[in-house]
C-alpha cells in the first residue's frame, strides 16, 4: 500500500482502479517477521516484529488505499484468465480526449 499512497500524496491526478489495498493507507506491519506453526492444523502464521507508521497529515484509519475507480473480480474471471482491472484502465484511456499539439 506504500506506492499507491504515496503516488497519491505526490500526484494528485493519480487515479487508483482496482480494489482496497491490503495493507494501510499510512502504516503497515512489516519489516522482519517470524512464522509459527499451529501443531493441530500444521497452519504457518506469519506474526510481523514491526508497526511502520511514515510521517502522514492522514489519520490511521485501519484500512488500506481505497481506489478512485472500483473493480470487482469473480472468480470466473480469474478462471477465465480474465483482467477487469485493466479493462476499466484502457476503457478510462478511451474516456480522455486526444490532445493535439
Amino acid at each position: 500500500a506504500i506506492f499507491p499512497a504515496r503516488a497519491k500524496a505526490l500526484h494528485p491526478h493519480v487515479t487508483l482502479v482496482g480494489r482496497e489495498t491490503g495493507g494501510g493507507a499510512v502504516s503497515c506491519n512489516a519489516g522482519h517477521d517470524f512464522e509459527v506453526e499451529l501443531p493441530h492444523t500444521r497452519y504457518v502464521l506469519s506474526v510481523p516484529y514491526y508497526h511502520i507508521r511514515w510521517n502522514s497529515p492522514t489519520p490511521d484509519h485501519g484500512r488500506g488505499v481505497l481506489p478512485d475507480v472500483p473493480v470487482a473480480i469473480s472468480p470466473a474471471d480469474w478462471r477465465a484468465g480474465r483482467d477487469p482491472d485493466l479493462a476499466r484502465v484502457k476503457a478510462l484511456v478511451r474516456e480522455v480526449p486526444s490532445v493535439k499539439p
